[in-house]
């Protein structure tokens, strides 16, 4: 009787002990889930504000360039026919661009760090870059006193890059890089000349306010200008060694930009039977109100600008010191193992 007393009382200890250890292991996952996020997220709810710095030897820096350049082709064909003036134009041409814009990023982290909190302070501006456009293709036209002709254009190499210091700001004055655009008629429309070309260089300028956003720490926050600096107070082990920052949807935002057509650097070439005779000239816009073109045309820039700026998310380290990981994150390091050691041994008993 004393027997089966004792086994029926180790079958209660068994089966209690097997409860305890249902109910310790999700428990034991639960805390772990809920501690690893913690000691990962620097701060959960952000509150930046725009700030200054005044000495830099008071903050940990660190700087580093996205070296961003995409370019883009599009093809475009479309007819234009006007019977009433006897005009009549078949394009067939393809745009391209280059675009070249860095991102420079700069995050700071005070070296006073009071109770494991220390401010934090994040700068985003473009570096020098440029936007380059170039055009090819035909033209077949023909016009109320011809038959039809074929239009040639291709591109030219440009003497210069029209390089801007940066893309963000308010009125803003970018200045566009249009390789020449190189128009030639090789049928003979005059008497005594066999060809005619013509070299035209848009000098052009996108103005405008452009600013530049991205999300931190579940933040939107939007530089008008390179030297606006973000703060706020983060979450930071007094031993830590790093500070890992997550930048994320960065884009750019436009605002009333307009592309400015300041006048036209032309060359007319006529190829005759006594040689080439050229002719320079610059054709001068900058009276001209051309504010519906100029709208449409910022337009379309903006729309080329807004599909060609696609950065990935960023991220980098703030370094702090070389000291170990901290104290926390090694507890939970040798505390876990032992959480699972134990609910094995549970098991086996």
């Amino acid at each position: 009787m004393k027997r089966l007393n004792s086994v029926f009382v180790l079958l209660l200890h068994r089966d209690a002990l097997m409860k305890l250890n249902r109910t310790l292991f999700p428990l034991s996952l639960i805390v772990i889930l809920i501690l690893f996020p913690a000691l990962d997220t620097p701060n959960l709810l952000a509150n930046f504000e725009k700030g200054s710095i005044e000495l830099v030897d008071d903050w940990f820096v660190n700087s580093q360039i996205v070296d961003f350049s995409q370019d883009f082709r599009a093809n475009m064909f479309f007819n234009y026919v006007n019977e009433s003036l006897g005009i009549e134009f078949y394009p067939r041409l393809t745009l391209h661009t280059e675009f070249n814009s860095p991102l420079n990023l700069t995050g700071y982290l005070s070296r006073k760090i009071k109770k494991e909190v220390a401010e934090f302070g994040i700068q985003l501006d473009s570096n020098s870059g440029n936007i380059t456009l170039g055009i090819n293709g035909s033209i077949i036209a023909k016009v109320l006193t011809s038959d039809y002709f074929m239009i040639n254009i291709t591109e030219g190499v440009s003497n210069s890059i029209a390089s801007y210091d940066s893309i963000i700001g308010e009125n803003l004055s970018v200045p566009i890089n249009f390789n020449p655009i190189i128009i030639s008629v090789e049928e003979q429309l005059i008497e005594d000349v066999d060809s005619i070309s013509v070299a035209i260089t848009p000098i052009t300028r996108l103005e405008g306010t452009i600013t530049l956003s991205a999300m931190i720490f579940d933040e939107q926050l939007e530089w008008v200008s390179g030297d606006d600096i973000y703060f706020d107070d983060v979450s930071v082990f007094k031993n830590m060694s790093d500070f890992l920052v997550y930048i994320e949807d960065i884009s750019l935002n436009f605002q009333d930009v307009y592309l400015r057509i300041s006048s036209f650097l032309t060359t007319i070439s006529f190829v005759t039977t006594l040689g080439t005779i050229k002719q320079h000239f610059i054709i001068d816009l900058e009276s001209v109100e051309w504010e519906e073109g100029a709208q449409l045309a910022g337009e379309f820039v903006v729309f080329l600008l807004d599909a060609l700026f696609d950065i990935e998310d960023q991220a980098f380290l703030i370094v702090i010191d070389k000291a170990s990981f901290p104290i926390s994150g090694v507890l939970m390091v040798l505390i876990i193992p032992l959480v699972f050691i134990s609910l094995k041994r549970l098991r086996k008993r």
